[in-house]
């Protein structure tokens, strides 16, 4: 499910349909593990506590672009040093 509306559709069809089709006699060779209702209300519990997920898109960029500015920054500022420290080798290099 993407969105609280869809989990409330979802809620509401289930509640309908245990209206509409009441619950059975649990035959006696079933396992206790087995409980329609219990588990149908459990279900409809947890689709009406649904919440939105946080969007992590959001807050990743909202560390990315200043994390990338400073990374920016500092390699211009190391550039203009390393391109000094290039030139001089070279012109020693080359006679």
């Amino acid at each position: 499910m993407s969105s609280r509306k869809d989990a409330l559709d979802l809620a509401a069809a289930l509640i309908k349909l245990t209206r509409h089709f009441p619950h059975q006699a649990t035959p006696l060779f079933a396992t206790g593990l087995v409980s329609h209702v219990e588990s149908m209300s459990l279900r409809i519990e947890r689709l009406l506590a649904w919440k939105e997920p946080q969007t992590a898109g959001s807050s990743a960029w909202r560390y990315a672009v200043p994390a990338a500015t400073v990374a920016l920054l500092v390699l211009m500022a190391k550039l203009g040093t390393m391109l000094i420290l290039i030139h001089s080798v070279t012109e020693r290099l080359v006679p």
